[in-house]
């Protein structure tokens, strides 16, 4: 998502392991679906306008936060995901 530009759109962990189930326990190939919806999602940031932010809210501590990798921190407040990246060496 954050590749494609879509960081701001990115489902809470907990709708994430909510979908997973529900599509999992009806019968549904999950990661096929994803993938599905992956492509989709491409074809529409390439014709529609997303913002880069959808409101001012923060996290509210820390400890809804963790590292992905060192230059992408993501926090959860269930019903909330947010995805910090840092800039790239070139915008610093």
């Amino acid at each position: 998502m954050v590749d494609i530009g879509l960081g701001a759109n990115t489902m809470s962990f907990t709708a994430f392991h909510n979908a997973f189930h529900t599509m999992e326990d009806g019968g549904v190939d999950f990661a096929r679906r994803m993938e599905q919806t992956f492509a989709l999602l491409k074809q529409d940031k390439k014709n529609l306008a997303v913002k880069a932010r959808y409101h001012d809210e923060v996290p509210d501590h820390l400890s809804q936060c963790t590292f992905i990798n060192r230059d992408i921190l993501v926090c959860d407040n269930v019903g909330t995901n947010w995805v910090y990246v840092s800039p790239s060496p070139e915008s610093r």
